[in-house]
């Protein structure tokens, strides 16, 4: 291209230099023909640079799926491959679990919050909700998780559904109505709910690993789970960050006492340095300093948990209070607000109207 404009050039000033030999006119034209060169060159070159940068300035790729190996056995479970944040390296969540009440959902000063906290969703409009499990009572039906007034007349609503990763509670294998087997879950959530019959997966959003666990089943060192969370987390060491949730509490002052079952899931994950767990079941919010897994205070490798079951089911009282425990309260409904930056994560309970509670941390580093 530059052969081709030098040349073009070249015969103009050759033909015009005749014309206007020793004329001030044809030095004029020489220096015409230089800037114009000059031009043509530099917007040849300039425009592909523009474009480049303006590309990776975005750079977020699509949502994809994929099945992965992750253990020796092979086992196989989802993991969910989301890079889509409202932000680069930065991802705003949304997690509460114990949710809907049963249909029509009546709304009353104590329970029946849902539509309200689902609410705060939509204002807050995060990349992410974490349905922590026991999502619809009374038995995590299909029937009730799409009746009047119910989940899905709430937090089951396009914008907010589109976006949740759920993980299911005790309340979805509860009674006849769900099967015992959580089938209306699986029937309401399809591909979303993971594994027919595990419910456990994982996902990486930015520098941030994500493992979506099932305390509803075998839970146990040697069990299925635990085994493939173990090879899950060694697959995905590289990441800086890690975030886990299910829905019994590991530490519990609330209604429902400290899972025992789930110890083997903080064995594997304090193994491997995760930094935040969430949790549901007791209808409360609570937050612990970070903790060993026999709940042992660690300031420098524990854990940190936060229940939020105050998604708008109903109240339940609280029972004795444990060990490490920053903050307790079961009186007002909210959602929980987590923003997953490189290194750090900031938190937020944000209350329904009408409510006033709030706890918040900011600028808190991985491990």
């Amino acid at each position: 291209m530059i052969d081709v404009v030098v040349k073009k050039y070249a015969k103009i000033i050759h033909n015009l230099g005749g014309i206007f030999k020793n004329h001030k006119m044809f030095w004029f034209l020489i220096l015409f023909a230089i800037v114009g060169t000059i031009l043509v060159l530099f917007t040849k070159a300039a425009t592909p640079i523009i474009s480049i940068e303006a590309e990776s300035s975005i750079n977020i790729s699509s949502p994809a799926t994929k099945i992965t190996d992750s253990t020796a056995s092979g086992l196989q479970a989802i993991q969910f491959n989301d890079q889509s944040p409202s932000t680069v390296n930065e991802f705003v969540l949304v997690a509460a679990g114990d949710i809907a009440c049963p249909p029509p959902g009546t709304k009353t000063s104590s329970s029946c919050h849902h539509r309200e906290t689902a609410n705060l969703i939509k204002a807050l409009k995060p990349d992410y909700v974490l349905a922590l499990g026991d999502l619809q009572y009374d038995d995590g039906a299909y029937s009730q998780y799409t009746g009047a007034g119910s989940y899905n007349d709430s937090w089951g609503v396009p914008e907010i559904k589109s976006i949740t990763k759920p993980v299911p509670g005790n309340h979805e294998y509860h009674g006849s109505l769900s099967g015992g087997d959580a089938a209306g879950y699986l029937q309401y959530w399809g591909d979303k709910a993971g594994p027919p019959g595990k419910f456990f997966y994982s996902y990486n959003l930015g520098n941030w690993h994500i493992v979506a666990l099932n305390s509803e089943i075998s839970t146990s060192s040697t069990s299925e789970q635990t085994t493939w969370l173990k090879y899950d987390l060694e697959a995905n060491k590289g990441q800086k960050c890690i975030l886990a949730y299910w829905h019994q509490s590991r530490f519990s002052s609330g209604y429902h006492p400290s899972s025992t079952g789930t110890k083997p899931f903080w064995d594997e994950l304090y193994a491997k340095g995760a930094d935040l767990v969430l949790s549901g079941h007791s209808h409360n919010y609570e937050r612990f300093e970070p903790q060993n897994p026999d709940g042992g205070l660690d300031l420098i490798n524990g854990i940190i948990q936060i229940t939020n079951g105050m998604g708008g089911d109903k109240y339940e009282a609280g029972k004795s209070k444990q060990p490490n425990q920053i903050v307790y309260q079961g009186t007002d409904y909210g959602i929980l607000k987590v923003v997953l930056k490189s290194d750090s994560y900031d938190f937020q309970f944000i209350p329904d109207a009408g409510s006033t509670f709030t706890d918040s941390g900011t600028n808190i580093k991985c491990h």
